[in-house]
Formats: structure tokens, sequence, C-alpha cells
């Protein structure tokens, strides 16, 4: 049972760290066009 949740924390973890890494490129790109437009 403690694996099982253990795992599906480490799912999570992974989901959210992609979400977040396309927030970040979002992000970099929106500061990018306005600092260079």
């Amino acid at each position: 049972m403690r694996f099982y949740k253990l795992v599906q924390c480490k799912n999570y973890l992974q989901k959210y760290n992609l979400f977040q890494s396309k927030l970040v490129k979002k992000y970099d790109t929106w500061r990018n066009e306005i600092l260079y437009s």
C-alpha cells in the first residue's frame, strides 16, 4: 500500500514538473517578446 502511494506521488510530481516547465517556457517566450520587440 505504501509503495503504491509512493508511485502515485512520483507520477504526480512528474506531471507537475512537466506542467511547470511548460509554464516556464511560455513565460520565457512571452518575456522575450516583450524585451526584444
